[in-house]
């Protein structure tokens, strides 16, 4: 009899704690959308607005990162910078941050070096990362060679790009609308896809 009490009380004790886990809120994978311009008039604002409308506010936990208000010191190599507070800053985010999303411009046929810099402030914080990759020019292609040279920068790092969902935005300027939606559907559904790869990645 008093095993059996035991076995009662035990089984009683799962299903409350289980009912207890049950109701308690899910967390959200934590997302960081970093724009990767800091100029003045940016599209990267537009579209950073757009991915986070383009999201399921149920499924992913998207935030906005101005690497302009992050105020990184540039990079040389030939000084320290973790004891930085602009670092720490950003070390924190990165670390804290389930994924992240790299917007960047097509400068030159490159990315931007505002993101380079971001990226070389840190280390190990960016060790098996899961990030995306949203590329966007004026022109026709997207900017495919951006997304391409930063990429190679996201593997010699060991993080883990989505190769499968990278998202490149043409004609970029008039691509959202003034409800910060995108204009056309192609993007719509590229973004939307990323965002689902991420979120089934990370969960």
């Amino acid at each position: 009899m008093y095993n059996l009490i035991l076995v009662l009380c035990a089984l009683w004790c799962i299903t409350t704690h289980s009912q207890e886990a049950a109701a308690l809120p899910k967390r959200l994978p934590h997302v960081l959308i970093v724009m990767g311009s800091v100029r003045q008039g940016r599209t990267a604002e537009q579209i950073a607005r757009a991915i986070v409308n383009s999201a399921d506010a149920n499924t992913i936990d998207l935030e906005i990162v101005d690497l302009k208000e992050i105020n990184l010191p540039v990079i040389s190599g030939h000084e320290s910078v973790e004891d930085n507070t602009h670092v720490i800053q950003w070390s924190k985010k990165v670390t804290t941050a389930d994924g992240v999303i790299f917007l960047t411009p097509n400068y030159n046929e490159g990315y931007s070096g505002v993101i380079k810099n971001a990226i070389d402030a840190l280390s190990h914080e960016w060790q098996d990362k899961v990030v995306g990759v949203v590329a966007y020019t004026g022109g026709y292609d997207g900017g495919k060679k951006p997304a391409d040279y930063l990429l190679a920068v996201l593997q010699t790092l060991h993080m883990k790009p989505l190769l499968d969902s990278i998202v490149l935005i043409p004609f970029a300027d008039g691509a959202v609308n003034d409800l910060n939606m995108f204009k056309k559907q192609r993007n719509q559904d590229a973004v939307t896809s990323l965002l689902t790869t991420i979120v089934k990645v990370v969960s």
